[in-house]
């Protein structure tokens, strides 16, 4: 049989699975399939059932009509569909579909290769994690995760099993200390500047490759922030996150694995059809082609960078809390910009499906904007 799939894809074998169950039960000559737009496509040619196509992500509206017309249960109605066209273009279908026809009929081929897109170059946002061993790198989490974040505590066990990542606690009141012995005003330039030399003593001290900081502490107790540290770290080629954010430090060393830079770690503010606006005070100094010194946003203390990023190709990235996925989201750069009341470093980013997984289901708050096209990890 000729395949018109790319080598190394696990179409035939879901192929062959359903047909060899349709078969067991019967039910070859009172099948039908729905297929959408895309690989999915040529299933008709190796599946010896009626077909129906649908349109893009609407696979499973189209079956439920069917079983509407045909609601004999003796009859089978099925979506075979892709993971990006099942679960990016195509979520809306899921959330108000039929509760009985979407947990009982619609069959996902979670693509196990990357390299599978559809004719208009959408792919599934979230993919497995790629191997990837850090040879035991050390990562220091400098008091424990903000209270608002979502999904942000990892298994370090795990970590240090999958990844080959060691995670070490450091109670923030050691970075307290370290800062105690600067004689200058706390909340001045220079208290920023404190902050840096204590976490860089902080990081010989315990030996670390990367850290994460719960930076909020530092409002009350040092009356400063942590963005310029972190800024300048990020520089020095010491992946460094904010707000006790694991996941995005483990996203951090990666993308400084693929690219050479850390990546710039923010929050989406807006959604604008297909523009998404990114924002957070502190940005990777060897990332931007300028920048100047602000207030912390939401505070108005401490020192923030305004900074500007190169306009172009980007992707934007996330790794799983469960350490087993990956968020790759390919986009371009279309713009900084400075608008009131968002955290200072502010980007466009122009994105093929739009705000659609952020708006359906993101694996947390913050994402990392890498540069390049990195969706072939």
């Amino acid at each position: 049989v000729d395949n018109s799939y790319c080598p190394g894809c696990s179409h035939g074998i879901a192929h062959r699975l359903i047909m060899e169950c349709l078969e067991e039960r019967g039910k070859l000559g009172k099948t039908i399939g729905v297929v959408p737009i895309g690989c999915a496509i040529n299933a008709h040619h190796f599946m010896n059932v009626d077909m129906c196509e649908s349109t893009h992500g609407r696979a499973p509206a189209i079956a439920s009509g069917i079983r509407r017309v045909h609601p004999d249960l003796d009859k089978v109605v099925f979506t075979y569909q892709g993971d990006g066209d099942l679960a990016s273009i195509g979520a809306g279908e899921i959330i108000h579909g039929d509760p009985d026809y979407i947990v009982s009929r619609i069959i996902a081929e979670c693509g196990s290769t990357q390299a599978q897109t559809s004719s208009e170059g959408r792919h599934s946002p979230v993919i497995p994690l790629p191997h990837v061993d850090f040879g035991g790198a050390r990562l220091g989490v400098i008091g424990h995760p903000s209270d608002w974040l979502i999904s942000s505590d990892v298994d370090y066990s795990k970590a240090k099993t999958l990844l080959g990542l060691e995670l070490v606690d450091i109670p923030i009141s050691e970075l307290i200390d370290e800062v105690s012995g600067f004689k200058g005003d706390m909340r001045s330039f220079e208290g920023s500047e404190a902050i840096f030399d204590a976490l860089l003593r902080i990081v010989e001290r315990w030996h670390l490759s990367g850290l994460t900081l719960r930076c909020f502490d530092l409002l009350d107790t040092l009356h400063n922030t942590g963005c310029l540290a972190l800024a300048k770290l990020n520089a020095m080629g010491i992946p460094s996150s904010c707000e006790g954010d694991i996941p995005a430090l483990i996203t951090m060393m990666l993308a400084h694995k693929l690219t050479g830079v850390s990546g710039f770690q923010c929050n989406l503010s807006r959604v604008d059809g297909d523009e998404l606006l990114f924002a957070h005070c502190t940005v990777p100094l060897d990332m931007v082609t300028g920048f100047r010194y602000d207030t912390h946003f939401e505070s108005g203390i401490g020192t923030a960078i305004k900074g500007e990023l190169p306009l172009g190709p980007v992707t934007i990235l996330k790794v799983s809390p469960d350490l087993e996925h990956i968020v790759a989201i390919p986009g371009d750069i279309i713009r900084n910009q400075s608008e009131a009341g968002l955290c200072r470093t502010q980007v466009v980013v122009k994105v093929p499906s739009g705000g659609q997984y952020f708006l359906t289901g993101p694996l947390a708050n913050h994402h990392v904007i890498v540069p390049g096209n990195k969706i072939v990890l």
